[in-house]
């Protein structure tokens, strides 16, 4: 009896495997399938354009619409700004996308309110491919339609995606291995002969640290940018580099908020309050933060 009892528990299970499967093949309309969203590599991909359902996703500036391509150097914005954009971001964005997903339906007979996507919260086009982002699921994951398919999806891109210029705009002032040769704004000036050379700033400066303010200079970045920056001018700033690149800003506006235009741009980057003094002028060791004193 116990034995005969083993053999029907077994074909149970077997019969319920049969089952699942069918249920979740993919000519079934109903049940979802194991399958990636679409057959996009992000490798390949050479443009993005990133739709807002919300215009103020960057605040006042009210940023509707983002637009990249892929240079030999890497992404960069191309509107509504040019800029270098962070390639760590896009392609984990877009690897979200290409990832095999448990839970892919297709989308006839569904209603997609139901999932977020009769108003996506962005839409993303990836050269040819468009990507409309839903709701979150109750397993935190998010629902992703392309075509006529929707996955559930890591809720990874969408984060990304959303933080908008201020996320996807790469906030460094300078290039990264970036190496300084001279230093000038209205306040201070520094130069050396070569990378290998000690700093020789200029007379007034003796007393302070030159080396720290080089150093500052190569990891500033921007804490926010500015589509349309304030019409004054401070002065400018000058630094010029080992590899015979020059770059420059107008001053926009003086710490603590400090904004700077870079030369040729029509859009400034804030420079987070505290950080601003720092660059425009050296500091004397062991004292506070330098006042320009303009205003």
């Amino acid at each position: 009896m116990h034995r005969r009892n083993l053999i029907n528990a077994l074909l149970l299970i077997f019969v319920m495997a049969l089952a699942s499967i069918a249920w979740l093949g993919p000519a079934s309309n109903e049940g979802s399938v194991r399958a990636r969203l679409s057959p996009l590599k992000p490798s390949e991909v050479s443009t993005l354009e990133i739709e807002y359902a919300s215009k103020a996703v960057d605040g006042a500036d009210r940023i509707d619409t983002l637009a990249l391509e892929r240079r030999d150097d890497g992404w960069h914005l191309r509107r509504p700004l040019d800029r270098p954009a962070r390639d760590g971001r896009i392609a984990t964005a877009l690897g979200t996308l290409g990832t095999l997903s448990d839970a892919c339906y297709t989308v006839a007979g569904r209603d997609p309110a139901d999932f977020g996507l009769d108003t996506p919260r962005l839409r993303l086009r990836a050269d040819d491919t468009e990507f409309a982002f839903g709701d979150r699921s109750a397993d935190g994951r998010r629902y992703v339609q392309a075509g006529r398919r929707m996955c559930l999806l890591p809720d990874q891109a969408y984060p990304l995606l959303a933080q908008g210029l201020d996320g996807l705009a790469s906030p460094a002032l300078l290039p990264q291995e970036t190496e300084l040769l001279r230093i000038e704004t209205p306040w201070a000036r520094a130069a050396r002969r070569d990378a290998a050379s000690r700093w020789s700033p200029r007379a007034d400066d003796l007393t302070r640290d030159v080396e720290n303010w080089a150093a500052r200079w190569l990891a500033a970045q921007a804490h926010a940018f500015i589509l349309t920056p304030p019409a004054f001018d401070h002065g400018d700033i000058r630094i010029e580099a080992t590899d015979g690149r020059i770059h420059e800003w107008r001053i926009a506006r003086m710490p603590p908020d400090l904004v700077l235009v870079p030369a040729g741009a029509n859009y400034g980057v804030r420079i987070a309050e505290g950080r601003g003094e720092a660059l425009l002028r050296p500091v004397v060791p062991g004292a506070e933060t330098p006042r320009t004193g303009a205003e």
